[in-house]
């Protein structure tokens, strides 16, 4: 089984971004730690989504970094002074927050 979302190239976009964070935080990571066959485990099931088609094994990852992201706009948000930046913020929190509704993704966690 797997989950389609319509906003293929937005999760794309935003999946990138997670793993090459993940590619980081692994490299400095220390050799055989429980964190880093975590990390691995994430990066491998970010890796695994293909053209909006997201396996289920994947779903937890793609739904921590979606969350991720949006909490990460939503300080932007707060902390951005520009008119035009912050229209920009407010137009892709509105999608990141739909492709989060779209995966179930709970959003409560996020800081409003």
């Amino acid at each position: 089984m797997s989950t389609r979302v319509h906003n293929a190239e937005l999760l794309d976009t935003l999946l990138h971004g997670r793993i090459a964070t993940l590619g980081t935080e692994i490299r400095r990571t220390r050799a055989f730690s429980p964190l880093k066959l975590r990390l691995r485990a994430e990066k491998a099931g970010l890796l695994a989504v293909h053209a909006g088609e997201i396996p289920d094994h994947a779903l937890p990852a793609v739904r921590g970094a979606v969350a991720r992201r949006l909490a990460s706009l939503t300080q932007s948000l707060r902390r951005a002074e520009n008119p035009d930046f912050k229209k920009r913020l407010r137009q892709e929190l509105a999608e990141v927050n739909e492709l989060a509704g779209a995966l179930g993704t709970d959003v409560s966690t996020v800081p409003a």
